[in-house]
């Protein structure tokens, strides 16, 4: 979604939301697997939820300023389209 909406200023809301989103499951995920751990659960059990969580929220929370920076120059992109239109 990001690499097709991103460049043409389009979703903004939908796209930066569902990032948010899916970093937060990314933190809930983590927790669950960190109580799963000291709770004494079997690898199969806290694994996948670490590894899950650690990669959503790694990726989607560290890619969200890069991602937020890439609609802001759409928007002066355009801004500076309809400033050479004017005049």
């Amino acid at each position: 979604m990001v690499g097709l909406c991103a460049p043409k200023g389009i979703g903004r809301g939908p796209v930066l939301g569902s990032q948010l989103a899916l970093a937060a499951v990314g933190v809930v995920m983590l927790v669950a697997a960190v109580v799963a751990l000291l709770g004494g659960q079997p690898y199969h059990v806290w694994f996948p939820l670490m590894l899950g969580g650690t990669l959503l929220g790694a990726l989607m929370g560290g890619l969200y300023p890069v991602v937020r920076a890439r609609y802001m120059q759409a928007d002066a992109r355009r801004m500076d389209a309809e400033a050479l239109r004017r005049g």
